[in-house]
């Protein structure tokens, strides 16, 4: 990993970003990133990418869909040995802010500032002004969709000192340690390096209302020094009416990236619930149709207005809202390019013996109305058991190309991606007959 990370030195040199992603969707999220920014070099680690780029990428790093928070890389130092004594070992951590260049990383945030969105501050207010907030937050992207909004900029200085004060330099270090080995616990590690910061730089700390997070990576023979680029995570996106299994956006266009889709096809997700996807799909591939439907007439109202919510500025998401059921679709056979959707885990909704008919009936109708040979299909579920039934089930229409697990706050969930069979569908009545 030493290799592909560059240690921060000053604007004009090349730098590495770390950007985080549901694990699991990690060769997904590199895949945008590859497409999108220019990359220098790149490794893998679990639910992380690294990259080296440039600052002229700084506009495209914030409108990756495929990755949740972005850091940028201060210092990486590798085969790091802990003290055994705490004290010691606590000594030799505040070393460290001494040795790295802050009025350059602070230029640096100041430059981040002008394409980071704002963080909405939620403290000790009441429900009714937390919810004008979320309001607002939702008015300022609509603003963002229009491009007439104007960044604000900040002032300039001239020691790093004054400029930090003119910037308003909130900070605050977050330390994580990986593994118990270290003789410190991560509080200590934010509270010692925190302080030797604070001395150093003269920048004020604000443990809540913040503005500039560094982040202490206690590894097992490593320490990680990296600052913040997003003051929230990116999948916190497109959605306003929400229901109780709403697919995160990064989860949703992960899954819509690797069906592939080109310009003309028809992508539909049948089970749209809120419309997570076929949003995020209609955000990338706007060349392409989209489809939302569902059989439950709440997801339906839900999808309608957020679609509507987000078209407000201009029909930036083409995406059309059907009620429908999908073992009984009303497509003709060979028509549909790409079926992308989050399939009923049987928690939440329903239940894992409604799923062991749900699954065979929609890959069944999916099968039919798939383009044959050509058509591509990504499913998510957490029912491994009815999945794997329908899926053998059905083996002579769909081809599994790959299936990996990824985390869902927590939980393991499956991904299928599936490619069509030259095999013509036929139901089972029609070859009795």
């Amino acid at each position: 990993m030493e290799s592909c990370i560059n240690d921060f030195t000053n604007l004009d040199e090349n730098f590495t970003i770390l950007a985080t992603t549901p694990t699991g969707f990690e060769k997904s999220a590199l895949d945008e990133i590859k497409a999108k920014v220019p990359v220098v070099s790149h490794c893998l680690s679990q639910g992380k990418i690294f990259f080296q780029t440039s600052k002229e990428c700084m506009t495209t790093l914030h409108s990756l869909k495929s990755v949740d928070n972005l850091y940028v890389v201060v210092k990486y130092i590798p085969n790091y040995t802990y003290n055994e004594e705490k004290e010691k070992a606590l000594d030799d951590l505040k070393k460290i802010p001494y040795t790295l260049p802050w009025s350059e990383v602070a230029d640096f945030w100041r430059l981040n500032q002008l394409h980071c969105k704002k963080k909405v501050r939620q403290f000790h207010k009441t429900p009714e002004e937390a919810a004008e907030d979320y309001e607002q937050s939702n008015r300022d992207q609509v603003q963002d969709i229009k491009g007439t909004e104007e960044p604000e900029k900040c002032d300039d200085a001239e020691t790093p000192a004054k400029r930090a004060k003119l910037d308003d330099i909130l900070f605050r270090v977050s330390a994580t340690r990986v593994g118990k080995k270290q003789s410190i616990l991560s509080q200590e590690a934010e509270h010692a390096f925190g302080g030797e910061l604070n001395d150093h730089t003269q920048w004020n700390f604000d443990l809540s209302n913040y503005n500039f997070e560094v982040n202490l990576v206690l590894g097992v023979d490593s320490v990680l020094v990296s600052t913040s680029l997003t003051s929230s995570s990116l999948h916190r996106r497109n959605i306003t009416h929400f229901g109780i299994t709403t697919l995160r956006g990064t989860i949703a266009y992960n899954l819509a990236r690797l069906c592939k889709i080109k310009t003309g096809d028809i992508v539909l997700d049948p089970m749209c619930g809120t419309g997570s996807i076929s949003i995020e799909a209609a955000s990338d591939w706007k060349d392409a149709f989209h489809i939302a439907a569902d059989n439950f007439l709440p997801a339906i109202e839900r999808t309608r207005n957020n679609v509507n919510y987000l078209n407000k500025a201009a029909n930036q998401f083409p995406v059309d809202v059907i009620h429908w059921d999908v073992t009984n679709l009303p497509w003709k056979a060979n028509s549909i390019d790409v079926v992308v959707t989050d399939m009923p885990f049987g928690k939440r909704m329903g239940s894992t013996k409604d799923n062991r008919k749900l699954y065979p009936a929609a890959l069944a109708e999916l099968a039919r109305v798939a383009r044959v040979k050509s058509g591509r299909a990504c499913f998510l579920t957490r029912d491994k058991r009815s999945m794997s039934a329908a899926l053998q089930s059905m083996k002579q229409w769909w081809k599994t190309k790959d299936s990996f697990y990824i985390n869902i706050g927590g939980l393991k969930a499956l991904v299928y991606v599936l490619q069509r069979s030259e095999e013509i569908y036929v139901k089972p009545e029609e070859v009795e007959q």
